[in-house]
Order: C-alpha cells, then sequence, then structure tokens
C-alpha cells in the first residue's frame, strides 16, 4: 500500500474543487429539498444533475459509497479528474473537503475486482462498450489495443459504442467515424485508435490527421457516414432536446440484449465482466474465456502498468473501474 502523508493545509491548497466550493456552497438550501429521503446513488445525481444547471461548469456522476458519520461520498468527474463531494445522508448539507486534523492522509490503491464467472468458448467473443470521449472509455481502449495487438486473431474483437452520447456533437461525429472504419476498414481500426488517443483532445483536426497518417480512404469513409446518419437517425438525435445526451444507435440491440449502462462496458462471450484497465488486466479475463486457452496467455508479456483516463499515453498509480454513465 502507497502511503503519502499530507497536511491539511497543502491538500486544500492542491485541490481543484476548493475554487468551486464557495460558490457550491450556496446550492446547498435548494439541493436539500430536491434530496431528502432518496437513495445515495438518487442523492448523488441529484446533486451533480442541479450543480451542472447552476452553471457552465459540468461534471459527472461516478459513484455513490456510505462514508460513515451520516454521510455518502459522491465521487463526481471535473475536467478528467474524479473528485469526492460529501452530502449528509438527510440530503440537508453538501461538504467538499473532509480531512481530520492532526492526521495523516492516506492513499490507497484501488483493491482487486472480486472473483467472477467468465463464459468460456473456443474463440472469444470480445465487445468493449465506450463513448470515444469519454475520459474512461479511452482509458480502457488504451488498456485494451496491446492485449488484441497481442493475442490476435485467437479472439474476435469488436469495439462497440454506448447508445447515447454525453460529451457533445464532437463525440456522436467522431463515433460515427469510428463506426464507418470499423464496418468498412477494420484492418486500419486499431491503429488509427492508436493514434486518436494519443492526440492532445480527440478534436476533429487531430481525428482527420490520424486518419491521414493510418491510411484512412476518406471518399469511402464519408459514403458511409452519410449512409450511417441516415439509417440511425444522427442528425434527428443531435437535434433532439427532450433529452439530456443524444441517442447513439449504432449497436443499440447490443446495448439492450447485454445492459449496457455506461463507457467503458465490456463484455465477453455475451456476459459483462468486470476488470481494470492495463493491458495485463484485460489480458487475464479474455485469457480465461478461452476452452483451451493459446500458448500467448502463458508466454506473452502484457504491460501491467494502468493507462491514464483521458487523451494522451501517461499512467494512472491505480486501477479505476469507473464509468461515464
Amino acid at each position: 500500500m502507497k502511503k503519502q502523508a499530507m497536511s491539511l493545509s497543502k491538500k486544500l491548497k492542491s485541490n481543484p474543487w476548493i475554487a468551486a466550493t464557495i460558490i457550491l456552497g450556496i446550492f446547498v438550501l435548494f439541493f436539500a429539498i430536491s434530496s431528502v429521503g432518496a437513495s445515495k446513488d438518487k442523492v448523488g445525481k441529484d446533486f451533480v444533475d442541479f450543480i451542472n444547471s447552476q452553471g457552465d461548469a459540468q461534471i459527472q456522476f461516478v459513484k455513490s459509497e456510505n462514508f460513515g458519520s451520516g454521510l455518502y461520498e459522491v465521487t463526481v468527474l471535473a475536467e478528467g479528474n474524479q473528485l469526492p463531494a460529501y452530502v449528509t445522508k438527510d440530503g440537508k448539507y453538501f461538504v467538499q473537503v473532509i480531512a481530520p486534523l492532526g492526521e495523516v492522509v492516506e492513499e490507497v490503491e484501488t483493491p482487486e475486482p472480486p472473483a467472477q464467472e467468465i463464459v468460456k468458448s473456443d474463440v472469444p467473443v470480445v465487445d468493449l462498450f465506450v463513448m470515444s470521449h469519454c475520459p474512461f472509455g479511452t482509458q480502457a481502449m488504451k488498456g485494451m489495443i496491446p492485449t488484441i495487438r497481442t493475442l490476435g486473431d485467437s479472439v474476435d474483437f469488436n469495439l462497440r459504442f454506448v447508445n447515447y452520447a454525453m460529451h457533445g456533437e464532437t463525440e456522436v461525429r467522431e463515433q460515427v467515424d469510428m463506426y464507418c472504419i470499423r464496418e468498412e476498414q477494420n484492418d486500419k481500426l486499431l491503429d488509427y485508435l492508436e493514434c486518436f488517443l494519443g492526440t492532445e483532445a480527440g478534436s476533429p483536426e487531430e481525428a482527420l490527421a490520424c486518419r491521414q497518417k493510418v491510411g484512412i480512404d476518406e471518399n469511402k469513409l464519408n459514403s458511409c457516414v452519410e449512409s450511417a446518419n441516415k439509417e440511425f437517425d444522427v442528425e434527428e438525435s443531435l437535434l433532439d432536446t427532450s433529452s439530456r445526451f443524444p441517442k447513439f444507435l449504432v449497436d443499440d440491440a447490443l446495448n439492450v440484449a447485454y445492459g449496457v449502462s455506461g463507457s467503458p462496458t465490456l463484455v465477453i462471450n455475451g456476459k459483462q465482466v468486470s476488470s481494470a484497465r492495463s493491458s495485463q488486466a484485460f489480458a487475464n479475463v479474455i485469457c480465461e474465456a478461452f476452452n483451451d486457452a493459446p500458448e500467448l496467455c502463458a508466454t506473452a508479456s502484457f504491460d501491467s502498468t494502468n493507462p491514464s483516463s483521458g487523451f494522451g499515453y501517461g499512467t494512472a498509480s491505480s486501477g479505476s473501474t469507473a464509468q461515464c454513465g
């Protein structure tokens, strides 16, 4: 277990929420009225929805947990960082920072996921459902790609898309492009993803540069995009104001069949599977899904470093299981 001592003053100074705490404080009364008596997840989601309704800064709900002392710890995603907020269980108060005075604050690694039953087959079907600009989806793709490259044709890997998009029109447009590359130029998909994930922000300009770099046929892509936009009602979804997030329906039937509710979601042989996001972690769960595991599962070298969330090829100190959803 890694430990890091940090004084309260240093923690407050380094915490990116501090500047927002004064602003958030004025929302406590209204939030309390709307959340009294709710479950921990409802409290967390209501908290996030309300904060997002008050200004330009947008946060995303990750999870709510019992914290003790009459509090829920609500983890949110803000500008690529997971940050905790604390809400009393009666819904009356919001507290951003909790630190015991005079005591050491410890940073602990995420525990290994519990044992799970994995469906086996001769050639495992691996479906990774993502949103292209979800920081946890990009993290999962960065960990998965080297594993799939190593295992090769011994697995049937499919990049899939969650049936709604949380990151605006840029994400929707990018996912149509990725869908068309998957469907019509699949031999270049992993090369394209590797380039795209290494960009600064996944912008349309950066995506175009990556397509040019790996030799995507733009005429073929544009024809497919035009057809896909019509088939899956992409333009209508972007204009639909009745939903908070636009629908993205290219893999809708599989989303429903597998109960997909966030990015990333890993499905192996038709069953959702939990995994950390290093290449080694993905190799471990995929290799368990073979009736007869290939020799590569025992002899190949997989990176056990956890990739960073978001764009760029950094590393993370521990494996995350957070989702955009």
